[in-house]
């Protein structure tokens, strides 16, 4: 006979965590019939799923809530572990206010302004100093309709930030005009940046989060949380790299940069080709068939 699922998921738990844009989403940003499907079936059968996203709960809800997910994912590249189900947060680890002063010379030194991400009673608010670039104002278009308009000018950061509890900042630009501020902010000891492409459209973004956490720390903190013997990581980007290196196994979609393909223990299948949920359910099934008597 075959050992039920749960049983077999007791004896050896494997902790499955995928990226959202350009692994689990297509390049349409959607989570595609197969995927949603997949992922809910192995989610049913007793499969341990979650999410590692640069996306906070909330840009990531309208997707989320198609997913049966039932333990908590990490959001923003690890500053937070949220339950989706119960829409709260685990734990979450704030920006220290006292490097801001440096961070924000930086943005001066490139005229490049940032966006900072505050948490205020179980809802993101956005501040912003300048829109003066086009970039500028097409990221504040987006985040108006995600955040349900709560985006608001701020004249002096520092004391915004005094006043409120910071998550992150964001960067989004034009590579060339990034760059510079990347190298900066790599030597402020306190923060952590990552610069890497938007999936949709011909700009970056330096996502600027505690030297504290990661995608890594977020997915190691998952493991402990539900006891779970393995990690199987899938991600495609730069902001995706400590995690593929932390995971016991990692795979990057076709599509993904080169440097996770060299971080990962193999390629699968493309974003648009369905190729983490593809993957999933043959290793999860292959895993099942192990414990057949």
């Amino acid at each position: 006979m075959l050992i039920a699922l749960g049983v077999m998921a007791f004896l050896k738990k494997t902790l499955y965590i995928s990226d959202m844009d350009g692994t689990l989403l297509n390049r349409g940003g959607e989570l595609s019939p197969a995927t949603l499907s997949g992922v809910n079936h192995m989610i049913r059968e007793g499969g341990l799923f979650a999410l590692a996203t640069a996306r906070s709960p909330q840009s990531a809800q309208p997707l989320t809530s198609q997913l049966e997910l039932n333990i908590p994912s990490v959001f923003i590249n690890g500053v937070m572990l949220y339950d989706t189900a119960a829409q709260r947060p685990v734990e979450m680890t704030p920006v220290d206010v006292e490097v801001l002063p440096q961070l924000i010379s930086i943005f001066e030194a490139h005229r490049s302004y940032g966006y900072m991400y505050a948490w205020d009673e179980g809802k993101i608010n956005i501040f912003y100093n300048n829109l003066a670039s086009l970039s500028a104002r097409v990221y504040y278009e987006q985040r108006m309709r995600v955040y349900e308009r709560r985006v608001y000018h701020s004249a002096d950061y520092i004391q915004t930030a005094r006043e409120n509890q910071i998550l992150y900042l964001v960067m989004y630009g034009r590579h060339d005009v990034l760059q510079g501020a990347y190298e900066d902010i790599r030597r402020i000891p306190q923060l952590n940046g990552t610069l890497y492409k938007d999936s949709y459209h011909d700009y970056y973004f330096i996502d600027i989060i505690s030297s504290s956490v990661s995608k890594a720390t977020g997915m190691r903190r998952l493991k402990e949380l539900c006891g779970a013997d393995e990690m199987v990581a899938f991600g495609d980007n730069y902001n995706d790299l400590f995690m593929l290196e932390a995971a016991d196994r990692a795979y990057v979609p076709a599509n993904g940069v080169q440097e996770a393909k060299e971080a990962a223990d193999g390629v699968i299948g493309d974003c648009d080709m369905d190729g983490v949920v593809e993957f999933l359910l043959r290793d999860f099934h292959s895993k099942a068939g192990e414990f057949a008597v």
